[in-house]
């Protein structure tokens, strides 16, 4: 039972397009909010940079993670691309296209300067129907 479920969940090689690279991207970022403005600062990432992601041609969809750890609060943002192309479109020529909205920095205490983007080497349906489930 349990390899039948692994099979239907996930490929592996078979998810590559014809030239051999992966054509779904994971695009990455992570930020860090004082613990008291972790619940405003989710609400203007959800308005601004996550619904712009999300509704970006190319998008499959966003996943925003959070935590609550120490005296602060670490916020994940993962949108999904159908290929690098869309990631570096949406990107654009002056690599400001995915930054992060002005009215969100002001509620961050650290944040990484440059998203992190990845390839699929292991593509389950479970990650795309949640990405998919999160698109407006």
């Amino acid at each position: 039972m349990l390899a039948g479920a692994r099979s239907l969940l996930h490929t592996r090689h078979d998810a590559l397009s014809r030239d051999g690279r992966n054509e779904l991207i994971a695009h990455v970022w992570r930020g860090r909010t004082a613990a008291e403005d972790a619940e405003t600062y989710g609400g203007v990432l959800e308005r601004t940079r996550a619904r712009a992601l999300a509704s970006a041609p190319g998008s499959l969809g966003v996943l925003v993670l959070w935590r609550a750890e120490g005296d602060g609060a670490e916020f994940v943002v993962l949108s999904l691309w159908e290929s690098q192309h869309a990631v570096e479109v949406q990107r654009g020529d002056d690599g400001s296209g995915l930054d992060v909205h002005p009215d969100e920095d002001v509620y961050l205490i650290d944040r990484e300067q440059e998203a992190s983007d990845y390839e699929f080497y292991v593509r389950g349906d479970l990650a795309l129907a949640a990405a998919l489930w999160t698109r407006p």
